[in-house]
């Protein structure tokens, strides 16, 4: 199992005069399985889309047996407020509409 948190304060405009620590400043914690990406077609588009955002990845030497990763989501957890994190279902994360 595997973890990360992004927090609104690393977007741009996100949490101005706002500690980063404070629970109104919005984080969103994703939890789950990370296992290697298989298929050919899935693993270049993974890379098409990590080189545009990350250019110098392409220079990275073949030794270094980069390869990409998928997280297999298990849980999530979102802090937006004061008195604890609420759980969002997989589900309901997949279904969004932006």
């Amino acid at each position: 199992m595997a973890a990360f948190t992004i927090s609104e304060a690393s977007l741009l405009g996100g949490c101005i005069m706002i500690d980063a620590e404070e629970p109104i400043c919005a984080k969103a914690t994703f939890t789950g399985a990370v296992r290697p990406l298989e298929g050919g077609e899935a693993i270049a588009s993974a890379k098409k889309a990590l080189f545009k955002k990350h250019p110098v990845m392409r220079l990275w030497p073949s030794e270094h047996n980069f390869q990409v990763y998928t997280m297999e989501l298990k849980k999530i957890f979102f802090l937006d407020f004061y008195g604890g994190a609420k759980q969002i279902s997989i589900e309901e994360y997949y279904n969004v509409t932006l």
